[in-house]
């Protein structure tokens, strides 16, 4: 949960309608935050985390496993514009994560991951019927050498939902496979 003036959160759903607050280390970051977005930029197949927060720098949180994570922006990654807004998406069709990035007062910021894993991926174009054309609330779950991965198409995150929707709503969930 991005948070603006306050420390931000990560709540864990239980079930039953119960969640646990898990934040730890830099996910309790007390920058004034407007968006976050999950994406697996660096294909290992854990959701890592992007942040933009309003006025400090941007934080991207490498998932490492156990609950672990790692703030590894640095240059342009770490803009520290006013971030109103942020999306994942395959912007150039090489089969990583690129990310758009929307700031107050200036241009969208959109950076290409050319990332070289070598890995396998999917993709699926999903579209709704009748009012949800762009099929936001779709999961899809794939299964690859016993591991099972699942990706849901969401709407944009921050304040800036109506502007970075329409830039993203033909970006397709990305499932990989290491194997």
């Amino acid at each position: 949960m991005a948070n603006y003036g306050t420390a931000n959160r990560l709540l864990r759903n239980d079930g039953g309608g119960v969640f646990a607050n898990v934040t730890s280390g830099p996910l309790g970051d007390m920058g004034n935050s407007t968006g976050v977005a999950w994406g697996d930029y660096d294909d290992d197949g854990d959701l890592d985390l992007y942040v933009a927060n309003y006025g400090s720098p941007n934080l991207l949180l490498r998932n490492d496993g156990g609950g672990v994570f790692t703030n590894v922006a640095t240059g342009v990654v770490a803009d520290d514009g006013n971030g109103t807004g942020v999306a994942w998406g395959d912007y150039d069709s090489d089969g990583d994560l690129d990310l758009a990035v929307a700031n107050d007062g200036q241009g969208m910021l959109i950076l290409r991951n050319d990332l070289a894993s070598g890995s396998h991926w999917l993709e699926v174009n999903l579209v709704g019927v009748m009012s949800n054309r762009s099929a936001i609330g779709a999961r899809v779950t794939a299964v690859t050498g016993g591991i099972r991965r699942i990706r849901e198409v969401s709407g944009a995150a921050g304040t800036c939902r109506r502007m970075l929707s329409s830039s993203t709503s033909a970006w397709a969930p990305r499932i990989t496979s290491t194997r």
